[in-house]
């Protein structure tokens, strides 16, 4: 193989590792353009929605469903909303993916999200905050998070790292919200009411890559706990399995709860080389 030859293939081949697409230079470079119809349904849906609503987006593995929601992510910001956009996968082991760690994780991504745009909330509400995430049932634990807190480093990347890698912080928290979800939700609430008391906008989450979580885990999460799960008072955008779509008594959940959105796509890249 000559140079060129090599250089063109090379090229190639690192231009089709750029999925999903997530800046807006790789989006405007390599995207098809695709789903348009969906994303409008989608922009519609979420401003339709009450402040406290929830929507459920689906579609076949690999469809570009990941790239859709950056998009979706960067036209509700231009709508006016504070937009979190995040994939659980960043956040938690998947294996380990439950309702309780999602909540936790919104919280987390929140309130990062404030501080990096720099959203001026009080630093004694930020403060309250940040130390609410030290609190868990066991008060050995509990101490031990305040020093490794105290021992200085960026505090969201501590608690990301520790809700990806560390089963026993994932167990505490379990332990320590499985039967007070609502003082989960209401810290959910609180970040949320200080974002659009410092900002006029009203917050919209929306969570990737549930739909690679197996459907026992997504039964156990959208249908045994959907209250819990459902109870933040602000819009959240989820996604789902598109076995879900065929599980008739999980989709009869579902519906009767919340609009679900289906991307009838398969895609994708207009250049390779």
């Amino acid at each position: 193989m000559n140079d060129e030859l090599f250089q063109r293939f090379t090229t190639a081949s690192r231009n089709l590792n750029l999925f999903p697409l997530l800046s807006s230079e790789d989006i405007e470079e390599f995207r098809v353009a695709y789903g348009s119809r969906t994303l409008a349904v989608l922009e519609d849906a979420i401003l339709d929605l009450e402040a406290d609503g929830k929507l459920i987006f689906t579609g076949h593995r690999g469809c570009g469903k990941s790239t859709l929601l950056n998009q979706l992510a960067l036209n509700m910001r231009k709508q006016g909303l504070f937009v979190s956009f995040f994939s659980i996968a960043d956040m938690v082991e998947m294996s380990a993916v439950n309702h309780i760690n999602i909540l936790y994780s919104i919280a987390l991504k929140l309130l990062h999200r404030a501080t990096t745009l720099q959203v001026p909330i009080p630093d004694t509400v930020q403060d309250s905050l940040k130390t609410w995430f030290t609190q868990t049932k066991s008060q050995t634990y509990t101490n031990q998070l305040k020093q490794e807190v105290g021992v200085g480093g960026n505090f969201f990347d501590l608690f990301t790292a520790k809700l990806q890698k560390e089963d026993s912080f994932r167990e505490e928290i379990k332990e320590t919200y499985e039967r007070r979800v609502s003082d989960l939700t209401q810290h959910i609430d609180q970040i949320a009411a200080a974002i659009q008391a410092a900002t006029g906008k009203e917050v919209l989450v929306i969570i990737d890559d549930l739909d690679k979580l197996d459907l026992a885990v997504v039964e156990a999460i959208f249908n045994d706990n959907i209250n819990a799960l459902f109870s933040p008072r602000i819009r959240i955008l989820f996604t789902i399995p598109i076995a879900v779509v065929r599980d008739t008594r999980l989709k009869a959940t579902l519906d009767s709860v919340c609009q679900i959105v289906l991307l009838p796509v398969t895609l994708k890249r207009k250049k390779l080389i």
